[in-house]
């Protein structure tokens, strides 16, 4: 397996969330279901490349980022959203405005950085072979999320092959 990096799974996710048809989906998974967009970027990646995992350690990183993505990114978001309402009010709008979607970003980057190291953490091994408990359906199905996903998988894949090939 390809050894993921922070620099590359942020390509790599940026790459695929570029794509509208993600970008709408992740958004309304996030809004409606409470999914974590990261968890589902880099989830279809390793799926596009048919890597499996234990459930326990999905549920580790399910969980840590999670908990991350509750106590700071989330908030983030919230002060960024609730700014708008003064935007008629105040000079300095747009300058505060793009320093809160910054910091946002950097708890995005944050979070991919959590799912890297819980992974490739030295309590857990990919296991590379075929389908058996697969990242992005496990996701969904602790979720109860009944979505068709597989067009999502065909654009991770071929982000995949572009950077790896």
């Amino acid at each position: 397996m390809q050894q993921l990096n922070e620099h590359l799974v942020w390509q790599m996710c940026g790459a695929l969330y570029a794509h509208n048809i993600v970008q709408t989906n992740c958004l309304l998974w996030q809004n409606q279901s409470q999914l974590n967009v990261n968890i589902i970027l880099i989830f279809a990646l390793l799926e596009s490349q048919q890597y499996t995992f234990q459930p326990a350690h999905l549920d580790q990183v399910i969980i840590a980022v999670e908990d991350f993505n509750q106590a700071h990114t989330q908030l983030i978001r919230q002060a960024r959203f609730s700014w708008r309402a003064h935007a008629d009010k105040n000079n300095s709008y747009i300058v505060i405005k793009e320093k809160l979607l910054s910091a946002e970003l950097e708890f995005e980057k944050q979070e991919q950085k959590i799912i890297i190291e819980v992974l490739y953490s030295g309590r857990h091994t990919f296991l590379n072979r075929p389908l058996k408990q697969s990242p992005l359906s496990y996701y969904f199905a602790t979720k109860s999320i009944t979505a068709d996903y597989h067009w999502l998988l065909e654009l991770a894949a071929t982000q995949w092959g572009k950077v790896s090939g």
